[in-house]
């Protein structure tokens, strides 16, 4: 027996790679369930001192959000701040349809694993080896979370590149913190938290963004095609765009996740025919960011939106320097309700184009003051 596994290692052909990759695969199984040791071109001794050598903990950093701004009223939008816009949703306010769109998608074994799924790594190594170059991925769900956490939480570019290089060490990192989150977090909770801080594409970080800008509605809202057209983008956000020019790659890509949810009993095969037969219909929405984003129709309302952000970065309250406090406002995720009010807005706009029209060279300015306070 020994002789004839010998002369299979040995030979030539495709079974060659297989078996080798299999050999592999076995080390990593092992590795995966006590304790997670090697992957491809490590000992198992090796690995499992690489492994017991990388942090167990992470430092998760509140995403990044977007900064809302609106009138007295605090019902009337004036503008939005934003670096990454993003607006955190939890679980219960995202539609069934793209949790299990997500899942289906990118971990159909999600529900089954604890962190590394040893036979998706098994897979993809057999796939990968006969392919001859990389063909399947074998992150989890909770893996890639762990990736996209410990990105956004990176402060410098060494760091960012620490958390998304293509290393065996950022791997091994990768599924050592994947296995400690599952140990402390709900699959739930995980699958929250991915959802929040994944990039769908046209700087849309997150569900609630991603639903806002592709579908003009919430998240809770996605039908089967919208969760599954979303769902699609995670892997590649440029190559399966729906709003590019040829949405062909989009459609192929939303009609991959309808068949996997099929596959996994989430829609039936008669309500996957007839929703891979429709189009992608979008209804693209551009959210406005900075003062140069205020709408048309508010249109002076810019100058008092300037002051307020000028007023925002001379607060040392909110940083130690300009920058810190600009970066506050653009990733902070703060509902500002303004001094500003609509009305009276309205009416001093109107009593003063009444004088002169806009455009004109004059300026004119009008105080406003409130009876028996006196209050400008």
């Amino acid at each position: 027996m020994l002789s004839r596994l010998r002369g299979v290692l040995s030979g030539t052909g495709r079974l060659r790679p297989i078996v080798r990759a299999g050999l592999t695969v076995g080390l990593i199984g092992a590795a995966v369930t006590y304790p997670l040791a090697a992957i491809s071109g490590i000992g198992v001794k090796a690995g499992s001192e690489l492994y017991q050598s990388l942090p167990s903990e992470m430092k998760v950093l509140p995403p990044a959000q977007t900064t809302y701004v609106y009138a007295s009223d605090g019902k009337t939008p004036l503008t939005m701040f934003y670096d990454e816009h993003r607006k955190y949703t939890p679980i219960s306010g995202i539609s069934e349809n793209i949790q299990r769109a997500i899942v289906a998608s990118e971990d159909g074994r999600f529900y089954d694993h604890r962190g590394v799924d040893a036979k998706g790594i098994a897979r993809a190594f057999v796939a990968n080896q006969t392919a001859g170059a990389v063909s399947q991925g074998a992150s989890t769900l909770t893996m890639q979370y762990v990736r996209m956490a410990l990105r956004d939480g990176a402060k410098t570019p060494s760091e960012v590149m620490a958390a998304t290089e293509q290393t065996t060490g950022r791997k091994i990192r990768e599924m050592r913190l994947a296995v400690r989150v599952e140990q402390e977090l709900s699959k739930t909770e995980i699958l929250e938290r991915y959802l929040n801080v994944a990039y769908f594409g046209h700087r849309a970080y997150g569900i609630f963004a991603a639903s806002q800008i592709f579908f003009s509605k919430p998240p809770s809202e996605l039908d089967v095609a919208e969760a599954a057209t979303l769902a699609g983008l995670v892997k590649a956000p440029s190559a399966f765009d729906p709003a590019g020019a040829d949405p062909s790659a989009a459609t192929d890509r939303r009609n991959y996740v309808i068949d996997r949810m099929t596959e996994m009993g989430y829609v039936t095969a008669e309500v996957a025919e007839k929703t891979k037969a429709t189009p992608i219909a979008l209804h693209v929405t551009e959210p406005p960011n900075d003062c140069v984003s205020v709408a048309a129709e508010i249109n002076d309302w810019g100058f008092f939106c300037d002051f307020l952000k000028n007023w925002w970065l001379e607060q040392p309250a909110f940083g130690a320097t300009p920058a810190e406090r600009l970066d506050k406002l653009r990733r902070g995720g703060y509902r500002i309700v303004s001094s500003l009010d609509p009305n009276i807005q309205a009416i001093a706009m109107k009593q003063v184009t009444g004088k002169e029209r806009i455009g004109s060279s004059y300026a004119l300015g009008e105080v406003v003051v409130q009876p028996g306070t006196g209050r400008v």
